[in-house]
């Protein structure tokens, strides 16, 4: 116990290990997991400064208000053409005022970087979800991954049980003469074997010990229960489609290819003609000598600004991010191929999960009637030592490839369904947060071009 707690402590684990909790289901662990686990509320932080940095984008619509003040001693030389005198005066002024700046148009820049900060959010909540579904798929594994250890252990240790009784039979057989001494060391090295087995076992389910309490953030149990699973009910073609809808990385690609349309925007927008409204209030003081005087002015003008010559600046920017669109639509159109990929063998992996189940269960059913059968003839003399070590050796490997099995189908089951589900929903978790309505088209009162753009994408996803 000490032990595992070290190595959990040593590996950096950031949240609390509780002790007596080890009982609980898979769903009851994952749910700790995902309110507890370091990449997510590192996940979470980064939602929350994409919230900051979406209201910094909606002020940008707000005028500019500047106050400003400036005083200076100025010094004038006078002289006089026909006397040749020169006089020298010093007066002071100064001016203070308020300048309001409100931009009229410039070719929907600023609602181009609102909408950037918008997506910018929404990729935060996208990346947010893969992390917990990448998180609670690995739980599936690492909790598979102990009760296979647990299984074979258990199942080792009873061999090691059987084969020891054989041993000790044989040392009682060798003593009447029913046997040689060649048959007792064939017993005793299968004995030994499995005792290797043990240890190897032992040190397996150590290791899953290890991974589990990283993970989980809790103690191990020596009770495991199965994961639950379903019959499912779509053929393989559905589920692709439903893999498309949900894949947290084509999901991410499309946000990074709206982001991407709208640098372009605001690159040609850099083109063409902008206008400003600028109002100045302003109070000015002179004072030369012994006199003094004050001006009051008010200005109100709209100031018209375009591009001439950049050295082609704005021209090469164009180009570049012209070609990171279509480099970014061969990316999706790969991860499109990918995820039917991936997803057809998930769902071929699970159907074969579940043909080994049977395959299995009809070799141990004949491994326990042919190890029933020759224990029957080694009773009465009609078997050798060595056919009752190899049939027992024979069932061991059979009550193997059947728990297993039975483990594998369970894996294969998830596997599929994270491809196609978030598995927070799928156990209907309590999530600190997803699928938030904040950065969703309209939420908003901006004017926003996310849904054009989100419409082309649906309509065409390989943007042909």
């Amino acid at each position: 116990m000490q032990k595992i707690l070290f190595i959990v402590i040593a590996l950096g684990l950031a949240f609390h290990v509780h002790a007596g909790e080890s009982n609980r289901d898979i769903k009851s662990l994952a749910q700790s997991m995902i309110e507890n686990h370091p990449l997510l509320q590192s996940g979470l932080a980064q939602i929350h400064q994409a919230e900051r940095l979406l209201d910094i984008g909606a002020r940008n619509f707000q005028p500019l208000v500047n106050l400003y003040y400036n005083n200076s001693i100025n010094n004038v030389e006078t002289k006089t053409a026909y006397t040749a005198k020169t006089s020298d005066e010093s007066y002071k002024s100064g001016a203070y005022g308020v300048q309001l700046k409100q931009n009229l148009f410039e070719n929907g820049q600023t609602i181009n970087n609102a909408n950037k900060a918008k997506l910018d959010g929404k990729l935060a909540e996208i990346q947010y979800g893969a992390t917990e579904n990448g998180l609670l798929l690995q739980a599936v594994a690492v909790y598979s991954d102990l009760r296979k250890a647990s299984e074979i252990l258990r199942i080792q240790q009873e061999n090691y049980n059987r084969l020891e009784t054989s041993y000790k039979a044989a040392l009682a057989r060798l003593a009447v003469g029913e046997i040689t001494k060649t048959d007792v060391a064939l017993a005793k090295s299968r004995l030994e074997r499995a005792n290797a087995d043990i240890i190897l076992a032992q040190n397996n389910l150590n290791n899953a010990k290890i991974s589990f309490t990283r993970l989980f953030a809790i103690e191990t149990a020596d009770n495991y229960p199965a994961l639950p699973i379903m019959p499912i009910t779509k053929n393989l073609d559905e589920y692709v489609n439903m893999a498309i809808q949900f894949n947290y990385d084509l999901r991410a690609q499309r946000i990074n290819r709206l982001k991407m349309q709208l640098d372009y925007n605001n690159a040609m927008a850099s083109t063409l003609p902008s206008v400003d409204l600028t109002a100045t209030a302003q109070n000015g003081v002179n004072a030369a000598n012994a006199s003094k005087s004050q001006t009051a002015s008010g200005i109100v003008g709209i100031t018209i600004s375009t591009p001439l010559y950049a050295q082609g600046v704005a021209i090469s920017g164009i180009k570049s991010i012209s070609a990171g669109l279509r480099a970014i639509d061969w990316k999706i159109n790969d991860t499109l191929h990918r995820i039917q990929e991936d997803t057809s063998k998930a769902y071929n992996n699970y159907q074969s999960a579940l043909q080994a189940i049977t395959a299995a269960q009809y070799g141990y059913d004949a491994a326990k009637i042919a190890f029933e059968g020759v224990s029957l003839e080694a009773e009465i003399g009609n078997r050798t030592i060595l056919d009752e070590l190899d049939i027992k050796q024979e069932l061991l490997n059979a009550e193997l490839a059947r728990k297993i099995a039975d483990i594998n189908v369970e894996l294969a089951y998830y596997q599929l369904i994270a491809q196609t589900t978030p598995l927070v929903q799928f156990w209907q978790l309590q999530s600190k947060y997803h699928d938030s309505k904040i950065f969703e088209p309209g939420s908003n009162p901006l004017e926003t071009m996310y849904d054009i753009y989100s419409n082309i994408i649906n309509e065409n996803p390989f943007f042909e």
